[in-house]
């Protein structure tokens, strides 16, 4: 199993998670919290791939200011092929709200 976690920062903060397991069984975590400010918002988490931006999944922030997305592919949902220096980043129309590195 392959496993790399990074932390998301900008306004408020989260976490990111991408792991290979046997098989090359892909998934993807992405929660965020403290964005209070942006409750009922929909936002779009990407993964930046060799410097090319891919659309991961729609993201609904919580009256908490609280959202998570979680995708796997052995559900037939796509996750990214992601590797060490590719980045998540959490977006807002054209604005980035969050973001990291693998």
């Amino acid at each position: 199993r392959i496993e790399k976690l990074v932390d998301l920062t900008g306004t408020g903060k989260g976490q990111a998670r991408y792991r290979i397991d046997p098989g090359n069984t892909r998934s993807i975590r992405v929660e965020v919290q403290n964005l209070k400010s942006l409750a009922g918002q929909t936002l779009s988490v990407n993964a930046v791939i060799g410097g090319s931006a891919q659309f991961v999944a729609p993201m609904v922030i919580s009256s908490l200011g609280t959202g998570k997305i979680e995708m796997q592919s052995k559900r037939g949902q796509p996750v990214p092929d992601i590797h060490t220096g590719d980045q998540i980043v959490v977006t807002n129309g054209a604005t980035t709200i969050l973001s990291g590195t693998f």
